[in-house]
C-alpha cells in the first residue's frame, strides 16, 4: 500500500467496465496501450507496493482457463497473481524514455551502469540505442532514480550536470508540468496494442460422414480467447529477470521471480509429451491420431497462451520461394519468416487500436453473443 507521505502517486486510471459474461485467458484487452502508458507517467512501475496497489483494484480483468486436470480451488497456489504482475509490467516494456547524452556525462552514466548492475540490467531496464542514446525500458524504478540523481535532465530528455534550466531525476515523477514532456513513447515497434486471439482448448477430427466427401478431412478446433500481452509474456522469460520481480509476495516463500521460473519449467515438462510419439502411440492407431491426442493432452495440462498461428508458404511461377525479412522496427527483426504468418485473431469491442487503424487492421472472426 502507498505511505500517506506518498498520496502524490496516488493511480486511479480510467478502465472500461468489462461485462461478468466476458472471459479471457490472461489479461483482457482492457488495459490498452494507452492505460499502460498512463501508467508508466503516473510512476505505477517505481516499486512493487505502487504496482500491487494499482493492480489489486482490477484483479478481474485477469484470469486463466484453467487445466482440465488442475483443481480450480488451489487457485491461489498456481502462480496466477505473479504471472498477472509480469505480463503488466511485460507490457511496460513496449515503452519507454530515450534520453540524449553528451561526451561529459556518458562517462558518469557508465560508471553508474556498472556501479548498479543489479538495477541496470541491459535489455530489462534500460539498452543503448544505435545513435548512443540511453533508453529506460518501461517506467524507471526507484532505484533507478536514485543512482542518477547526481544528474540532471533537460525538456528535450538530454542529460546534463548543469543544474540550470534542468530537472533532477530524483524527482522525476513529482514534475508538475511532466505531462507536457515526460510522456513515454513507443520502443522499436511501429505499433502496439493487446487483440484479442483464439486460445486452442482442443482438437477434435471426426470421421467424414458416408454421404460426405472423401478428400476433405475436417477438424476442428475448441478455442478460447487469450490476448497479445498475455501471448507476450508467456513467450519471453528473459523479462523476469527484472528487479521488480526479486520480491516475495505477502505469505509467500519464493520471489515473484523465483515462482514464475517454477511455472515455465512445469510448462517445458508439459510440453515433453509433444515429443513423446513411439511411447504413447496405441497398437493399431495411425500417425495422425496419435499426434492429435498427444497434442490434446498437452493442451489438457497447460496453461499457456497456446495461440492459433496461420503460415503459409508461396512459390513464383518459376517455383521461387518467396520469404520475409522482419524489419529492423518489429519483433524478431531480421529474422526471416514464411511468405505469410500472422496469429489468429478476434474483432472485440475492447479494443480501441481498430479505431485508430485502417479496415485491413480489423479482424474478420467474432465471437458469437451466445458463445
Amino acid at each position: 500500500m502507498l505511505k500517506k507521505n506518498e498520496d502524490i502517486y496516488e493511480i486511479d486510471l480510467p478502465i472500461p467496465d468489462i461485462n461478468s459474461a466476458d472471459f479471457y485467458h490472461g489479461l483482457a484487452p482492457a488495459f490498452t496501450a494507452e492505460v499502460i502508458k498512463l501508467l508508466i507517467q503516473k510512476g505505477g512501475f517505481r516499486n512493487l507496493s505502487i504496482l500491487l496497489h494499482f493492480l489489486s483494484k482490477y484483479k478481474a480483468y485477469y484470469n486463466w482457463v484453467f487445466p482440465v486436470e488442475q483443481n480450480k480451488a488451489n487457485k491461489a497456489d498456481t502462480g496466477i497473481e505473479e504471472y498477472y504482475i509480469y505480463t503488466v509490467l511485460k507490457m511496460s516494456s513496449h515503452f519507454g524514455y530515450t534520453f540524449s547524452i553528451t561526451k561529459n556525462t556518458k562517462p558518469v552514466i557508465e560508471r553508474i551502469i556498472k556501479d548498479n548492475a543489479d538495477g541496470f540490467i541491459p535489455d530489462i531496464t534500460y539498452k543503448w540505442d544505435a545513435k548512443g542514446n540511453l533508453i529506460l525500458i518501461g517506467g524507471p524504478t526507484d532505484q533507478i532514480l536514485k543512482e542518477l540523481e547526481s544528474l540532471n535532465f533537460t525538456k528535450d530528455l538530454s542529460i546534463t550536470t548543469d543544474k540550470n534550466n534542468s530537472y533532477s531525476f530524483k524527482d522525476f515523477y513529482a514534475i508538475q508540468e511532466r505531462q507536457t514532456f515526460l510522456s513515454p513513447t513507443m520502443l522499436g515497434n511501429v505499433s502496439y496494442y493487446s487483440g484479442v486471439i483464439a486460445k486452442l482448448m482442443r482438437i477434435d477430427a471426426p470421421s467424414t460422414p458416408e454421404d460426405g466427401n472423401k478428400h476433405i478431412r475436417v477438424m476442428r478446433l475448441m478455442v478460447g480467447r487469450t490476448t497479445f500481452s498475455t501471448l507476450d509474456a508467456f513467450d519471453y522469460g528473459s523479462f523476469i529477470s527484472h528487479p521488480i520481480l526479486n520480491v516475495k509476495l505477502e505469505n509467500n516463500e519464493d520471489t515473484i521471480a523465483t515462482t514464475l521460473r517454477e511455472i515455465r519449467k512445469e510448462e517445458y515438462k508439459k510440453m515433453s509429451i509433444l515429443f513423446n510419439y513411439d511411447n504413447l502411440k496405441e497398437e493399431g492407431e495411425s500417425h495422425a491420431r496419435t499426434l492429435l491426442n498427444l497434442i490434446n493432452r498437452y493442451l489438457e495440462t497447460s496453461i499457456n497462451s497456446n495461440t492459433i498461428a496461420v503460415t503459409a508458404n508461396l512459390t513464383t511461377r518459376d517455383e521461387c520461394l518467396i520469404g520475409a525479412v522482419r524489419n529492423s522496427g518489429s519483433i524478431d527483426n531480421g529474422t526471416c519468416y514464411c511468405s505469410a504468418n500472422g496469429q489468429t485473431e478476434f474483432r472485440d469491442n475492447l479494443v480501441t487500436f481498430y479505431r485508430n487503424s485502417v479496415y485491413v487492421d480489423l479482424p474478420s472472426l467474432s465471437v458469437p453473443k451466445d458463445a
